[in-house]
Parts: C-alpha cells; sequence; structure tokens
C-alpha cells in the first residue's frame, strides 16, 4: 500500500488539496473511507472524472489522512517530541471524522486516554501551548456539541480527572485563557466537578 501511495503507480483518480495533487486508487480510497465513496462513486461530472478537490483542510493535513488511509499508521512519537502532540490528535480526530474513517477517530481519541492514565501513574503534565491549542480546536471545532461530545469529554478528562493532574492543570495561566475564550470549556469543567463530587481543587 505504502509503494502504490508514493508512486502512483496503477491510479484512477486524483485528490487535490492547497495546490498538491494526489495520484491515488478509487478501491482503497472508497473501501476505506465512506466520504470518498460518496464522493467518486456517482453520476456527476467530477465523480466520472475521478477528481476530488478538497479546500477545507491544508496540504499537510490531506497528507496525514491520505497516508492513514493507506497504511493505517501515524507517527505519535514525532509530534509527542516537538509538544505537539494534543493539538495534531485533535486535528486527526477532525479529519477522521470529516472523512468517515471511524479507525482513525478512535486512534485520535485513544491518546487522550492514555495520556490520562499517565497523568496518574507517571505524572504526565501537558505542555500548556499544545494544550490550549488543543482546546481551542475543540471548542471551536465543536461549539454546538455538548459536553457529552466524545472530543470534549476526553480533553476534560484530561485536565480533571486525576488529582495531580488537575491540580497542575488548574494553575496553568492557559486555563484561564480557555474558560475566558470559551465559557462553555468552563461550564464543563464545573459540571465535570459536580459530577465527580470533587470538594477541593487542589
Amino acid at each position: 500500500m505504502y509503494r502504490l501511495l508514493k508512486t502512483g503507480l496503477f491510479s484512477d483518480c486524483q485528490v487535490k488539496c492547497d495546490g498538491k495533487t494526489w495520484n491515488l486508487h478509487m478501491s482503497i480510497l472508497c473501501g476505506r473511507s465512506a466520504y470518498f465513496m460518496g464522493f467518486l462513486v456517482g453520476d456527476w461530472p467530477k465523480a466520472k472524472a475521478g477528481i476530488v478537490e478538497i479546500t477545507c483542510f491544508t496540504a499537510q493535513q490531506m497528507d496525514w489522512i491520505i497516508s492513514w488511509i493507506y497504511t493505517g499508521k501515524f507517527d505519535f512519537r514525532s509530534v509527542e517530541q516537538n509538544n505537539t502532540l494534543l493539538h495534531t490528535s485533535v486535528e486527526l480526530w477532525t479529519l477522521g471524522d470529516y472523512f468517515l474513517v471511524q479507525n482513525l477517530c478512535s486512534r485520535a481519541e485513544q491518546v487522550f486516554v492514555n495520556l490520562t492514565r499517565r497523568a496518574q501513574t507517571a505524572r504526565y503534565h501537558p505542555d500548556p501551548q499544545d494544550w490550549l491549542n488543543a482546546g481551542r480546536l475543540i471548542y471551536l471545532y465543536y461549539v454546538d456539541m455538548d459536553s457529552t461530545h466524545s472530543l470534549k469529554e476526553r480533553f476534560v478528562e484530561l485536565t480533571l480527572e486525576k488529582a495531580w493532574a488537575r491540580k497542575q492543570n488548574l494553575q496553568m495561566p492557559e486555563f484561564k485563557t480557555l474558560c475566558q475564550e470559551h465559557p462553555e470549556f468552563g461550564n464543563d469543567c464545573m459540571m465535570k466537578l459536580v459530577d465527580d463530587r470533587i470538594s477541593r481543587l487542589q
């Protein structure tokens, strides 16, 4: 699959975004993404031409989703080393949601689950700017979703679930910034604390 992706050998469709073109394969795209199935299998000109133009994402983001569709892999270690793990995971979840690739959503969500566990066992503390960027993206993209939205729920759990992490995160200036920019985040945090019967914040 990786070789087909890199060489474009036997390609029968194209995806275009942000000035970049990928020569791809309908059988792979349509078999693993309901979005591409709906776009490429139909009786309209662009479907017949086998061309999909994407305008709502960047070329880098399209590289991520296309690579995932072909290989099922993403280098999470590199983005963690660059202190962008949370923000990138939110981007990946959003890509999976948009292109209807459920296993990518599940993998990105698992990052939050794993980090929440590490917050208890290894005293993981997120990079403040990465945490803020991730929160901004979640509460911007899913402003109309309530706190039971899986990504919002995971983000609030990561922030408040474990006592040690909760103490550290509440002291971050970025926590106050996100509450001011997105009051619904502050409300979700308050409801989480009430539901968990937390009587002491620190």
